[in-house]
Protein backbone atom coordinates (compact mmCIF):
# COMPACT_ATOMS: atom_id res chain seq x y z
CA UNK A 1 0.00 0.00 0.00
CA UNK A 2 1.35 3.44 -0.92
CA UNK A 3 1.80 6.23 1.56
CA UNK A 4 -1.38 8.32 1.53
CA UNK A 5 -0.89 11.78 0.03
CA UNK A 6 -3.57 13.60 2.01
CA UNK A 7 -2.87 16.95 0.35
CA UNK A 8 -3.61 15.40 -3.04
CA UNK A 9 -6.81 13.84 -1.68
CA UNK A 10 -7.89 17.21 -0.30
CA UNK A 11 -7.29 18.89 -3.70
CA UNK A 12 -9.27 16.17 -5.48
CA UNK A 13 -12.09 16.49 -2.98
CA UNK A 14 -12.24 20.28 -3.39
CA UNK A 15 -12.24 19.86 -7.17
CA UNK A 16 -15.19 17.46 -7.03
CA UNK A 17 -17.12 19.59 -4.58
CA UNK A 18 -16.68 22.73 -6.67
CA UNK A 19 -17.65 20.89 -9.86
CA UNK A 20 -20.79 19.55 -8.14
CA UNK A 21 -21.75 23.09 -7.13
CA UNK A 22 -21.26 24.29 -10.71
CA UNK A 23 -23.36 21.40 -12.03
CA UNK A 24 -26.11 22.25 -9.56
CA UNK A 25 -25.97 25.97 -10.36
CA UNK A 26 -26.22 25.56 -14.14
CA UNK A 27 -29.55 23.77 -13.69
CA UNK A 28 -30.99 27.23 -12.94
CA UNK A 29 -29.95 28.43 -16.39
CA UNK A 30 -32.56 28.58 -19.11
CA UNK A 31 -30.17 26.68 -21.40
CA UNK A 32 -28.93 23.17 -20.61
CA UNK A 33 -25.71 23.66 -22.62
CA UNK A 34 -23.47 24.64 -19.67
CA UNK A 35 -24.59 21.46 -17.89
CA UNK A 36 -22.55 19.30 -20.23
CA UNK A 37 -19.25 20.99 -19.39
CA UNK A 38 -20.04 20.78 -15.67
CA UNK A 39 -21.01 17.12 -15.90
CA UNK A 40 -17.82 16.30 -17.79
CA UNK A 41 -15.84 18.01 -15.06
CA UNK A 42 -17.67 16.10 -12.32
CA UNK A 43 -16.99 12.79 -14.09
CA UNK A 44 -13.29 13.68 -14.37
CA UNK A 45 -13.05 14.35 -10.62
CA UNK A 46 -14.95 11.15 -9.77
CA UNK A 47 -12.48 9.10 -11.82
CA UNK A 48 -9.51 10.93 -10.26
CA UNK A 49 -10.80 10.30 -6.72
CA UNK A 50 -11.54 6.66 -7.50
CA UNK A 51 -8.02 6.31 -8.88
CA UNK A 52 -6.47 7.97 -5.82
CA UNK A 53 -8.26 5.64 -3.42
CA UNK A 54 -7.42 2.59 -5.55
CA UNK A 55 -3.73 3.53 -5.89
CA UNK A 56 -3.46 4.27 -2.17
CA UNK A 57 -5.56 1.51 -0.59
CA UNK A 58 -5.90 -1.10 -3.35
CA UNK A 59 -8.18 -4.05 -2.77
CA UNK A 60 -9.28 -2.75 0.64
CA UNK A 61 -10.77 0.25 -1.14
CA UNK A 62 -12.31 -1.87 -3.89
CA UNK A 63 -13.97 -4.09 -1.28
CA UNK A 64 -15.45 -1.06 0.51
CA UNK A 65 -16.51 0.57 -2.78
CA UNK A 66 -18.14 -2.57 -4.11
CA UNK A 67 -19.93 -3.18 -0.81
CA UNK A 68 -21.39 0.31 -0.57
CA UNK A 69 -24.64 1.10 -2.44
CA UNK A 70 -23.29 4.49 -3.54
CA UNK A 71 -19.77 3.16 -4.14
CA UNK A 72 -21.06 0.53 -6.56
CA UNK A 73 -22.03 3.31 -8.96
CA UNK A 74 -18.46 4.63 -9.23
CA UNK A 75 -17.49 2.14 -11.99
CA UNK A 76 -20.67 3.16 -13.84
CA UNK A 77 -19.59 6.81 -13.63
CA UNK A 78 -16.15 5.77 -14.88
CA UNK A 79 -17.87 4.09 -17.83
CA UNK A 80 -19.85 7.29 -18.50
CA UNK A 81 -16.63 9.32 -18.40
CA UNK A 82 -14.93 6.88 -20.79
CA UNK A 83 -17.86 7.00 -23.21
CA UNK A 84 -17.98 10.79 -23.07
CA UNK A 85 -14.25 11.02 -23.65
CA UNK A 86 -14.35 8.76 -26.69
CA UNK A 87 -17.58 10.01 -28.23
CA UNK A 88 -16.66 13.62 -27.41
CA UNK A 89 -20.26 14.40 -26.55
CA UNK A 90 -22.12 13.90 -23.29
CA UNK A 91 -25.41 14.22 -25.16
CA UNK A 92 -24.83 10.55 -26.06
CA UNK A 93 -25.26 9.71 -22.36
CA UNK A 94 -27.90 12.01 -20.96
CA UNK A 95 -31.35 13.25 -21.82
CA UNK A 96 -32.33 16.83 -21.06
CA UNK A 97 -35.70 17.20 -19.42
CA UNK A 98 -37.46 20.53 -19.25
CA UNK A 99 -39.03 21.72 -16.04
CA UNK A 100 -39.02 20.28 -12.55
CA UNK A 101 -38.31 16.63 -11.78
CA UNK A 102 -39.03 14.82 -8.54
CA UNK A 103 -37.68 15.01 -5.97
CA UNK A 104 -38.13 18.77 -6.27
CA UNK A 105 -35.28 20.90 -4.89
CA UNK A 106 -35.31 24.63 -4.38
CA UNK A 107 -34.47 26.91 -6.01
CA UNK A 108 -36.58 25.60 -8.85
CA UNK A 109 -34.58 24.53 -11.89
CA UNK A 110 -35.41 24.87 -15.55
CA UNK A 111 -33.93 21.58 -16.73
CA UNK A 112 -32.51 18.30 -15.49
CA UNK A 113 -30.11 15.76 -16.88
CA UNK A 114 -31.08 12.10 -16.73
CA UNK A 115 -28.86 9.17 -17.69
CA UNK A 116 -30.08 7.57 -20.91
CA UNK A 117 -31.35 4.02 -21.12
CA UNK A 118 -28.75 1.49 -22.15
CA UNK A 119 -30.23 0.94 -25.61
CA UNK A 120 -29.59 4.63 -26.38
CA UNK A 121 -25.98 4.62 -25.16
CA UNK A 122 -23.09 3.69 -27.48
CA UNK A 123 -22.52 -0.06 -27.17
CA UNK A 124 -19.25 -1.22 -25.65
CA UNK A 125 -16.73 -3.30 -27.53
CA UNK A 126 -16.35 -6.97 -26.68
CA UNK A 127 -13.61 -6.36 -24.11
CA UNK A 128 -14.70 -7.95 -20.81
CA UNK A 129 -13.77 -4.92 -18.71
CA UNK A 130 -15.90 -2.65 -20.90
CA UNK A 131 -18.77 -5.12 -20.69
CA UNK A 132 -18.56 -5.09 -16.86
CA UNK A 133 -18.54 -1.30 -16.81
CA UNK A 134 -21.54 -1.23 -19.16
CA UNK A 135 -23.45 -3.61 -16.87
CA UNK A 136 -22.60 -1.29 -14.00
CA UNK A 137 -24.05 1.61 -16.02
CA UNK A 138 -27.28 -0.35 -16.52
CA UNK A 139 -27.59 -1.25 -12.83
CA UNK A 140 -26.64 2.09 -11.31
CA UNK A 141 -27.22 4.97 -13.75
CA UNK A 142 -29.75 4.06 -16.42
CA UNK A 143 -32.78 6.36 -16.23
CA UNK A 144 -31.68 8.11 -13.02
CA UNK A 145 -31.30 11.85 -12.52
CA UNK A 146 -27.67 12.90 -12.85
CA UNK A 147 -27.88 15.10 -9.75
CA UNK A 148 -28.87 12.12 -7.62
CA UNK A 149 -25.98 9.95 -8.80
CA UNK A 150 -23.49 12.79 -8.42
CA UNK A 151 -24.70 13.51 -4.89
CA UNK A 152 -24.44 9.81 -3.99
CA UNK A 153 -20.92 9.53 -5.43
CA UNK A 154 -19.82 12.61 -3.50
CA UNK A 155 -21.25 11.17 -0.28
CA UNK A 156 -19.48 7.87 -0.91
CA UNK A 157 -16.09 9.57 -1.29
CA UNK A 158 -16.70 11.48 1.92
CA UNK A 159 -17.39 8.20 3.74
CA UNK A 160 -14.36 6.55 2.12
CA UNK A 161 -12.13 9.42 3.25
CA UNK A 162 -13.46 9.11 6.78
CA UNK A 163 -12.97 5.35 6.78
CA UNK A 164 -9.48 5.23 5.28
CA UNK A 165 -7.90 8.52 6.26
CA UNK A 166 -9.53 9.73 9.46
CA UNK A 167 -8.96 6.44 11.26
CA UNK A 168 -5.33 5.88 10.25
CA UNK A 169 -2.55 6.81 12.66
CA UNK A 170 -0.41 9.67 11.37
CA UNK A 171 2.66 7.42 11.21
CA UNK A 172 0.95 5.30 8.53
CA UNK A 173 0.11 8.24 6.25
Amino acid sequence: MKRANIERLDRLEVGLNQAVVRLHDVRKSSSPRPSFASLGEVLKWVVCLDGWFWETFGEDYQRIRDGDPDGRMIPALRHARNLAEHSNDLIDLVDVTKGMQYPIRFPICFHELKWKHADEVPAPTKARRKQRLFQSYIRHLEGILVRETVRNANEFFSRAKHRFVSTRPQSQM
